[in-house]
């Protein structure tokens, strides 16, 4: 699979459903290897313990990453249609998302596009 890079930075040149499939073969890895033991103890979130949950620890992060990237992506971009059309766009990617049933990672999008920056974007939500 792409990087998360390489599959952000060509938003336009690929359809909804490759984006979606690039991001739901790079959340496999993570949650394939993941054990039950790395859920005892709430190792994920004490840093002493992080070390004993690294496959749940990839998964947080790259949650985050997301969220963060679709964030980043929709105000950088300069004009108002731009917005729109990519906000339009990550939309169209959740939707493929919840028919591979990647929950996660559509989560993770819908969390990246409830950033106060972006809600505060009203005239592009209303586009």
């Amino acid at each position: 699979p792409k990087s998360l890079s390489d599959t952000l930075n060509n938003w336009f040149d690929l359809n909804d459903e490759e984006i979606a499939k690039q991001l739901t073969m790079m959340a496999w890895a993570p949650f394939a290897r993941m054990r039950p033991a790395e859920f005892f103890r709430c190792a994920w979130s004490k840093p002493a313990l992080a070390h004993l949950a690294p496959n749940l620890m990839r998964v947080i992060e790259l949650f985050n990453t997301v969220g963060q990237r679709m964030a980043t992506a929709v105000l950088k971009q300069d004009s108002l249609r731009t917005r729109a059309l990519l906000m339009e766009k990550i939309i169209n990617v959740t939707k493929h998302l919840r028919e591979h049933n990647n929950f996660h990672l559509e989560m993770a999008i819908i969390s990246g596009l409830s950033n106060s920056a972006v809600l505060r974007l009203k005239w592009t939500k209303e586009k």
